[in-house]
């Protein structure tokens, strides 16, 4: 099972309308990095303070302060590990300058 808390004010258009007519999702969770990506397909639905208090709670990331309005819980159906082949590696500029280092460091130790 998957869930999550929407926050309001996060910019993010996403309509729970749409569960009513048909509750079936999918996801793609992304690791640009190692080349990964999961795919999760399932139903959702909606969670509120007069639905499931306690679990609205348990959704809610302990430090946001404002009143969690609904939370979405995903019932997982299947899921696939998908093939890296045309996944481009993505990283921070961080991680990007200590690879480039360590393959500095490597070449100028093999040279």
């Amino acid at each position: 099972m998957a869930s999550g808390a929407p926050k309001r004010g996060n910019r993010q258009f996403v309509s729970v309308g749409n569960l009513r007519g048909d509750d079936r999702v999918s996801m793609f969770l992304m690791d640009y990095a190692a080349r990964r990506r999961l795919k999760l397909l399932g139903h959702a639905r909606v969670v509120t303070a007069e639905s499931d208090a306690q679990l609205l709670q348990r959704l809610a990331p302990t430090d946001y302060r404002a009143r969690v309005e609904r939370g979405l819980v995903v019932r997982v159906a299947a899921f696939d590990w998908n093939c890296p082949q045309h996944i481009t590696s993505r990283y921070t500029r961080g991680e990007a300058e200590a690879r480039s280092s360590r393959k500095a460091h490597s070449s100028a130790i093999s040279s």
